[in-house]
């Protein structure tokens, strides 16, 4: 079965690293919360997110915009960064199997620093035409004294 496209997904992380053999390593990958022992604002010294955008070969190209925004008070108050997928190597990917029948891109945004100016939620978004696709969220949050 295979699944249905487009479709993509992000990761948080402290940082990333690129391995030899075509490796990427995530260090410090966040699930669904972040807890800062400091006050907000706070200024956190490198954050990344890796955004994945799978698509199957048979699919339109469209042009894909991502777009990472702050939501603090259910209001959209910080757009962090918006870029664009090069989709014009997907053209030229070539096919590591016969069975290959998708296109990914993946792309690494590193902030440094990453200023929050208060508790919030994290959300990265895809927009593919007219399209929009959620990727994910991370809330970010100050931590609570045990």
């Amino acid at each position: 079965m295979n699944p249905r496209t487009p479709f993509g997904y992000a990761l948080f992380c402290d940082d990333i690293r690129r391995e030899i053999g075509n490796k990427t390593s995530l260090l410090g990958l966040y699930s669904a919360a972040a807890f800062f022992e400091a006050e907000f604002p706070i200024s956190i010294p490198k954050f990344c997110v890796v955004v994945n955008w799978i698509q199957h070969r048979d699919d339109e190209r469209r042009p894909i915009k991502v777009r990472v925004h702050l939501e603090s008070d259910g209001n959209d108050d910080q757009t962090v960064i918006e870029a664009d997928i090069p989709i014009e190597g997907f053209d030229q990917a070539l096919r590591q199997s016969p069975a290959d029948d998708f296109l990914q891109a993946m792309i690494h945004i590193v902030l440094t620093p990453f200023v929050v100016e208060r508790p919030g939620k994290l959300k990265v978004r895809a927009f593919y035409g007219d399209d929009e696709y959620r990727l994910g969220s991370l809330r970010l949050l100050k931590a609570t004294e045990k």
